[in-house]
């Protein structure tokens, strides 16, 4: 079924939308502002980071707990079909397939957010190894806590994905790769058929617009940041390099397919 052409009404309907929208957000931030500076005597920041101290422990467990556990599920459920099938029915690996595709989403959620979550508990133990003045001993044990739940994420991490793409390669005996092999993208791609391509591909480009859409978003928040907050530059130079980087791969990768035509 081809998708219903919009007409220039929802289309600029959307745009007016997006724009109210985002001075809503805006307006919201700025009041959460506000009150949170209201609440801290006008120190905006120090309220943010006393504030950030509570939540990112909290929310770095809970998510560990949710991710993983989601993953384990469905890698076990997707086994025992794979275990139990008759040799006959094919749909039974299928439905496998789309379980254990399903249990790598949250998998691979927590593997960006484990870097970020690292930098997060390293941000509040307020170590800071080229500043003499800093209490680094005071800071040591979150520090300490940080590194150790970093290294398990990256352990548990891997093992799902080497659990899943070994009983992948059990459901499809076509495909091929280690996951510990530095080479392993390129002849997992090798191995897909032409659909499984087309999907990937198709992903990829939803992924590089949505990646588009984000790097506005931060530019924006990083300009504002350092207007309001002093930020400095440094916000602005990590997304004007992720933002180029994304930008010059997509293109040249596009050149080097057209030039195969």
């Amino acid at each position: 079924m081809k998708n219903k052409k919009k007409t220039n009404k929802q289309i600029y309907t959307m745009f007016v939308f997006m724009i109210v929208l985002g001075c809503v957000i805006g307006f919201i931030l700025g009041v959460g502002g506000a009150f949170i500076s209201d609440m801290y005597g006008g120190d905006i920041l120090g309220g943010l980071h006393q504030i950030f101290r509570v939540v990112v422990p909290v929310v770095y467990i809970l998510m560990m707990m949710v991710c993983y556990g989601y993953s384990f599920y469905h890698y076990f459920k997707a086994k025992r079909m794979v275990t139990n099938w008759d040799g006959i029915d094919e749909e039974v690996l299928d439905k496998a397939e789309e379980i254990l595709g399903s249990s790598m989403i949250p998998n691979n959620i927590m593997q960006v957010c484990n870097f970020f979550f690292y930098s997060a508990m390293t941000y509040i133990s307020e170590v800071v190894i080229l500043d003499m003045e800093s209490d680094i001993e005071k800071g040591l044990p979150m520090l300490a806590v940080a590194i150790g739940l970093f290294i398990f994420n990256i352990v548990v991490i891997t093992v799902i994905q080497k659990l899943t793409i070994d009983l992948t390669k059990k459901i499809n005996p076509e495909k091929n790769g280690n996951i510990f092999d530095k080479d392993f993208n390129k002849e997992w791609l090798a191995s897909c058929d032409e659909a499984q391509k087309l999907m990937i591909y198709e992903a990829g480009y939803k992924a590089f617009q949505a990646t588009q859409m984000a790097c506005m978003v931060m530019w924006i928040l990083a300009l504002m940041g350092m207007m309001m907050f002093g930020i400095g530059i440094m916000p602005s130079v990590c997304v004007f390099v992720i933002w180029l980087t994304m930008t010059i791969a997509y293109c040249i990768a596009c050149h080097k397919i057209e030039k195969r035509k």
